[in-house]
């Protein structure tokens, strides 16, 4: 039947301020780069299932909603450098300890459904460097009706997705009834808005156009093939099909004792492209030309039989269709094959759909930044709105006794406020041989600068530095955390970040551990939470091999969540805690090099606000019953470590350890409600439309009364 959604705007009562301020106006780290995975149902999210897949195929074929979604979020991205690849998903659970973004198991962006009350359409989280893997996650309600181009009868799933992608990217809602970003759920959207687009491109800059001049035959950029270890030859370019207009050319030439070529046209993982291309011979004749309207297969291998021998082919790479899937980035490898036989016919191509080729080619590359001397200097990205200076790069780490140099320079006009953050996670996982990275920062003189650690946790890292100095060069060094070591080689992404505000990290509670035993505390949490630990030791003048573990053990005696960090090398991670009251043990490890007299320990922290979007009817439960896994409020107490609250010293010949944090407590205890959310751009807000009732909720999550009358409009 159809269900009438109403489109009047809601008049919010603010009752009970229930909604931790949610950070906006982030962006990712690396944009250009973002995944997306679908998680299967049974993924779990506390001791919820998702049940994406069993909502929609319902509705519509698995490839028709899963389109739609995608085309969300691609009607934003085309209007940024933003691209978002499709990745499998393993099904780990929301929130599993991985790095910031690339994480070999799970999208960036992971969209799941669960069973929220009505008045929750769906949530969304945006990017926080102390968020780990919940951001991006998009939970969708799988009690919602939803329509999926055109079947079904309730809210329209492109719609809802469109309004929860700009939360993924870092924008608020607001009260504009011409943006899809309107609190309000207002009927079905075809575009982004002006004011969308604006409030976009603020975060991330305009897509930037195509600078290769290789628009026709004529320009071709040529393609040098190189040597690989099987013998074959190929090359490999990455580029971008920036507009609906853009055309690449690209030339090869092929071999005496040619057997074949792949032509590789990849954009799995990489972007959301649906590319059209096409194989000219030298005289400019059409030998193929195919295309796809689907962006899930990720791209497709054309294969030339009978190529003539020492010939020139030329290869176009442009839009497949004349819509948002027309733009995107690409891989484009040309693989010419040995020969298999003598005889030659008229050439032929035979086209298959989907890439598994996993072959690696060379690189023309070498890195060079290996020392100050030869440190490159990196060019300023895309900036947020003008007030910050941002700076990528992606690179190779191929021995582990060497580290990456670069230079970056800071922007004018910074405030006693700003801080310079420096993050680097390696590209493949750790199970898989993949660096394990950190990054330290140098002044001009290349002494090391004082940084405090707000992540160290399973390959990604993180660190802040405070009061930059305007227009100041600045090092940037990546290296192995074990040189010569397990984790000591492979790729990594760097990203240098200066900002108006950093994070607050806050002080949980410290002490030393005595030879005696461990030292104890307590944390009394009365509602759901997650909580971002870092969790630092520091002995002074103490030179061997020892630690701190803490351990926090719930009400029946079991082991809830572990860190473990080294004497000057904070660690940190993310756990969601139910409500009860915790015994947390802080332990000294195994040591080398004899006992240190005392191990001193601090335990920071903060409560990031994910995801965003409005509670359940009851905070704490689905309506099952079922347990909510986290709350937006921060109802803790913590007591205990020892008497004197002693923190760890900052040595200044180490750049891995932060300055001790300000505002200590004396007794080694706090409690109470933490300091406001900070960051480029911050504010409260629900993420996710009214329910169709007309019920919703205020920025705090308090429900809002019903409108009087509904609207006469309906969704079929």
């Amino acid at each position: 039947m159809d269900m009438s959604l109403r489109k009047t705007r809601l008049e919010l009562e603010r009752l009970e301020d229930r909604c931790t301020p949610a950070t906006w106006g982030n962006p990712w780290p690396d944009p250009g780069h973002l995944t997306l995975s679908f998680a299967p149902d049974g993924t779990q999210n506390g001791s919820g299932q998702s049940k994406l897949f069993q909502t929609l195929n319902a509705l519509a074929p698995t490839q028709t909603w899963q389109t739609e979604i995608l085309r969300a979020f691609q009607t934003w991205a085309v209007q940024a450098n933003i691209n978002i690849g499709v990745v499998a998903d393993q099904g780990a659970s929301l929130g599993s300890t991985g790095v910031i973004q690339g994480d070999s198991r799970f999208g960036d962006i992971r969209l799941a459904a669960f069973p929220y009350s009505s008045t929750s359409e769906a949530i969304a989280s945006p990017f926080e460097l102390d968020a780990g893997t919940w951001s991006g996650d998009v939970q969708l309600n799988s009690t919602t009706s939803y329509t999926v181009a055109g079947q079904g009868t309730g809210y329209d799933l492109f719609s809802v997705a469109l309004h929860e992608a700009g939360h993924v990217f870092g924008l608020d809602d607001n009260n504009n009834p011409a943006s899809v970003m309107d609190a309000s759920y207002l009927g079905s959207r075809s575009s982004l808005g002006t004011a969308d687009i604006a409030a976009l491109q603020a975060i991330y800059g305009m897509r930037t156009p195509d600078p290769a001049n290789n628009e026709q035959m004529s320009t071709a950029t040529k393609l040098s093939l190189l040597t690989n270890a099987d013998g074959s030859l190929g090359a490999t370019v990455n580029a971008d099909v920036a507009s609906l207009q853009d055309r690449d050319f690209y030339s090869f030439n092929t071999l005496l004792n040619s057997g074949g070529v792949n032509v590789i046209l990849r954009t799995g993982g990489i972007s959301l492209l649906t590319p059209r291309v096409t194989v000219y011979d030298s005289s400019g004749q059409t030998v193929v030309s195919t295309t796809t309207a689907d962006p899930l297969p990720g791209g497709f291998v054309i294969h030339l039989s009978n190529v003539r021998p020492l010939s020139t082919y030329y290869v176009a790479v442009q839009s497949g269709q004349q819509n948002v899937f027309g733009i995107g980035s690409y891989q484009l490898t040309v693989h010419e094959l040995p020969l298999v036989n003598s005889l030659f016919g008229a050439v032929t191509a035979t086209v298959t759909q989907g890439v598994n080729d996993t072959t690696t080619f060379l690189s023309n590359t070498v890195a060079l930044n290996t020392s100050f001397a030869t440190a490159m200097s990196l060019q300023p990205q895309a900036s947020s709105g003008g007030a910050a200076s941002d700076y990528a790069y992606r690179g190779a780490i191929s021995s582990g006794s060497e580290g990456n140099y670069f230079k970056v320079q800071a922007p004018a006009n910074l405030s006693s406020t700003s801080v310079l953050t420096a993050m680097v996670w390696g590209l493949d996982s750790l199970a898989n041989n993949g660096l394990d990275p950190r990054v330290r920062v140098f002044d001009a003189q290349q002494n090391p600068v004082a940084a405090e650690v707000l992540v160290n946790d399973h390959g990604s890292y993180t660190i802040q530095i405070h009061q930059p100095i305007s227009q100041a060069m600045y090092y940037v060094e990546v290296v192995a955390a074990n040189p010569k070591g397990s984790n000591d080689t492979g790729k990594y992404f760097l990203g240098v970040d200066f900002t108006s505000r950093g994070i607050a990290l806050q002080n949980f509670v410290a002490g030393s551990i005595p030879a005696s035993g461990p030292t104890r505390a307590t944390l009394n949490l009365t509602q759901n939470q997650l909580f971002h630990f870092v969790l630092t030791c520091n002995t002074p003048g103490y030179t061997g091999s020892a630690g701190v573990q803490m351990t926090i053990v719930n009400s029946s005696g079991a082991i809830v969540f572990a860190l473990t960090a080294g004497n000057n090398e904070p660690v940190s991670g993310n756990i969601i805690l139910t409500p009860e009251t915790y015994t947390v043990l802080f332990t000294a490890t195994a040591t080398t090099g004899g006992s240190p007299p005392q191990m001193n320990f601090v335990l920071q922290g903060s409560t990031p606000s994910n995801p965003i979007g409005p509670e359940p009817t009851d905070p704490n439960s689905y309506p099952d019953g079922s347990q909510y896994p986290y709350s937006n409020s921060n109802y803790y107490t913590w007591n205990g470590g020892s008497s004197s609250g002693v923190q760890p010293s900052s040595p200044s010949s180490s750049p891995y350890s932060g300055t001790p944090p300000s505002g200590s407590s004396s007794s080694g205890s706090y409690s109470g409600t933490p300091p406001s959310s900070s960051g480029t751009s911050s504010g409260s807000g629900s993420s996710s439309y009214p329910g169709p009732d007309g019920s919703g909720t205020t920025p705090g999550g308090s429900p809002s009364p019903s409108p009087s009358s509904p609207s006469s409009g309906t969704t079929s």
